[in-house]
């Protein structure tokens, strides 16, 4: 499933003039359909689609989905998931902040222009059965200015009924 997500959030990062179509049912299910409510400095990312932030110059996104999956299985999913090729200088774990668990894979890829690009994952549990994720990925000489916003993200996120 997390190769999944990589998919998809790499086509809306190097997509140049918006977000890409859902093209299969697996990437329907994958892409919540819920608003998510997230405090962090949306200045930074000027274009967004629902849950879904980007900017074109630095190239960034910041992006969150409900899961339907419970936190314990996605986090022995995240842990026993084995790297990509492409995926350099992998951590992952978990830290517990302002009282909440919280999943976190991170790493650097290349991107076809040769630019390298900074991954992460923050996953905190919405309910008994289901997952906020947050992604977010940038250009990695951009990241003085993005690389506190996912955490601000996760540590906010809130499904909105």
């Amino acid at each position: 499933m997390v190769k999944q997500y990589i998919f998809i959030i790499l086509s809306f990062l190097f997509s140049t003039t918006s977000v890409v179509a859902q093209e299969e049912e697996s990437d329907e299910e994958l892409m919540s359909q819920v608003s998510i409510n997230m405090k962090f400095d949306k200045t930074l990312y000027p274009k967004n689609e629902r849950n879904v932030y980007f900017s074109e110059i630095p190239k960034a996104v910041l992006m969150a989905v409900e899961v339907s999956q419970k936190y314990e299985e996605m986090k022995v999913e995240l842990e026993n998931d084995a790297p990509n090729e492409e995926l350099k200088q992998v951590k992952k774990g978990e830290y517990i902040e302002n009282g909440e668990k919280i999943i976190f894979f991170t790493g650097v890829m290349t991107d076809d222009n040769v630019k390298e690009v900074f991954m992460e994952f923050l996953v905190k549990k919405a309910s008994e059965q289901s997952c906020i994720m947050v992604t977010s990925l940038y250009e990695l000489n951009a990241k003085d200015k993005f690389s506190k916003e996912a955490r601000k993200a996760i540590l906010s996120a809130k499904i909105s009924k």
